[in-house]
């Protein structure tokens, strides 16, 4: 199978995602607290890693667990997506392992994470989109605003 088959269609960047700089902060008993900034909220397809995909994997110190396809952007290239960001998807945190400017295109990044766990629901915020388009608080899915 080509890859070029696996890349999103219109429309498939429909799930909100937030990414985070991660770091770690000495504390005063000696140990770290981890902190995260406000973040970037992007529109993104989330695809879980099955099959072949995560068998080839298991050579990796880590294991992947989800692709994270967003827009290229050159003030966002791949490599900005470095191993000190996490993204936060439906009250779960994911380490990006590794991002990717797919195919050379310019199209798409395709990040590669490891899901962490979950984590408190409300320290998500996603701000609500600019078009007048709505999130549904229950799929988390895009619906586009129907002019009358």
């Amino acid at each position: 199978m080509s890859e070029a088959l696996t890349l999103p269609d219109t429309g498939e960047l429909n799930r909100r995602i937030l990414v985070r700089l991660w770091l770690d902060v000495p504390n005063t008993g000696f140990g770290v607290d981890q902190t995260f900034d406000a973040g970037i909220t992007l529109w993104a397809k989330v695809e879980p890693i099955r099959g072949i995909a995560s068998r080839m994997a298991m050579a990796t110190v880590e294991e992947p667990t989800h692709f994270f396809w967003v827009r290229f952007s050159f003030s966002m290239p791949a490599e900005y997506y470095a191993q000190n960001r996490v993204v936060e998807y439906r009250g779960r945190r994911f380490r990006i392992i590794d991002a990717q400017n797919f195919q050379d295109a310019n199209r798409y990044v395709r990040i590669t994470a490891k899901d962490l766990g979950a984590i408190d629901p409300a320290a998500t915020d996603f701000a609500s989109p600019t078009t007048g388009a709505t999130t549904d608080a229950a799929t988390d899915v895009y619906v586009p605003e129907l002019g009358v």
